[in-house]
């Protein structure tokens, strides 16, 4: 009832354009997290310098900003049609999206993690820790997603979710809000850690998703709505300009305290770009496995990324090679498997996948 009702209150626009812009992220994600360029040598050549560049492009340019925007939109949808007296159903709705998946992967994970540390595989994967078998170990792999780092996110997510009717207390009404969102960012600005007695991750998660949960609660049409062809231009270049402080901050060249409110204006300049071409764009069905694509894209992107290796000559000419076929075999693979479950195994995708 709550998914249905949700549904018909936001605009069919707002799917189509969530959907581009989550598979982009998760798109990003992949990038970031691609070995490619680690496994080649690296030298003074030029091209060794050309490989450095691409390689800081692909996975340093947007590096902040996809799991911010996945909490603002994640908080913003959660919140748009909240009350008090939804909390235990849209509970248990996250924990089949969220906390289902996040054990099994994560399980998952821990297998692979053997697998690569205690079979004849590990000769090929000298770059990774090996995993140390003990019950602690196994515990943090699975609960606390010790060999699937990339899931910190699904952690935080779902822990801020536990902590809704906290967080409902104060964005209920836009003043006190307001305040609240201010305050959190003004805490992160002056280095107070906010990761609730390390229970989150990372100390930045709570300020985003409360962000979008504000949003939610008091601007429904703030991301439901399409923008003027004028104001995506300017959030185009708000895009581009966000780009190149965090640029200058990475190489040293500027030094904030706090990177938090530009990654925040960042997101929202990156959600708005969309509205100039998202109505032209089709949404394939592929495009709509964002989740899949956030959670496989690590180990087999890494086992991919490793095959290429092997097979194609090991100098600095093949790098950029490597590093745009094993994004498009791992995007490939993702969405073979993905269709593979869906067709042949379809309780087991409903539970991977949370039932998206």
């Amino acid at each position: 009832m709550e998914n249905k009702t949700q549904n018909e209150a936001l605009s069919k626009y707002y799917w189509k354009k969530r959907t581009i812009v989550t598979y982009v992220l998760s798109v990003l994600v992949l990038w970031i997290h691609n070995s490619s360029f680690a496994n080649y040598p690296k030298s003074e050549s030029l091209l060794s310098s050309v490989n450095s560049g691409v390689s800081f492009i692909f996975q340093e340019f947007f590096h902040p900003l996809p799991v911010p925007l996945f909490f603002i939109i994640s908080g913003y949808l959660f919140f748009y049609n909240y009350d008090t007296g939804m909390y235990i159903t849209k509970l248990k709705k996250r924990t089949k999206t969220l906390l289902v998946p996040y054990i099994l992967w994560n399980t998952l994970g821990l297998l692979f993690a053997v697998f690569t540390s205690y079979t004849f595989i590990s000769n090929y994967f000298v770059g990774r820790e090996k995993f140390l078998i003990s019950f602690e170990s196994i515990l943090k792999a699975i609960f606390l997603h010790g060999c699937n780092g990339q899931f910190w996110f699904i952690h935080d997510l779902y822990i801020l979710v536990v902590l809704s009717p906290l967080i409902y207390l104060f964005i209920r009404n836009k003043y006190t809000g307001f305040l609240l969102v201010s305050a959190l960012i003004a805490l992160n600005i002056f280095g107070v850690d906010l990761s609730l007695f390390n229970i989150l991750s990372v100390s930045d998660s709570i300020i985003f998703y409360v962000t979008g949960a504000f949003i939610g609660k008091n601007y429904k049409k703030f991301f439901s709505e399409k923008v003027s062809s004028v104001t995506s231009i300017i959030c185009i270049g708000l895009t581009a300009l966000c780009v190149f402080i965090n640029y200058l901050s990475v190489k040293g060249f500027i030094h904030m305290k706090s990177n938090v409110p530009l990654i925040i204006l960042w997101c929202f300049a990156f959600w708005f770009s969309f509205d100039l071409f998202a109505e032209k764009i089709t949404v394939h069905n592929f495009m709509k496995n964002s989740f899949m694509v956030f959670a496989m894209h690590a180990n087999l992107g890494t086992i991919i990324c490793k095959l290429i290796y092997i097979i194609l000559p090991k100098n600095e000419w093949f790098a950029i090679i490597n590093f745009i076929s094993t994004t498009f075999l791992t995007l490939l693979f993702i969405e073979l498997i993905t269709r593979f479950l869906k067709k042949f195994l379809p309780k087991a995708y409903s539970l991977l996948s949370g039932s998206r």
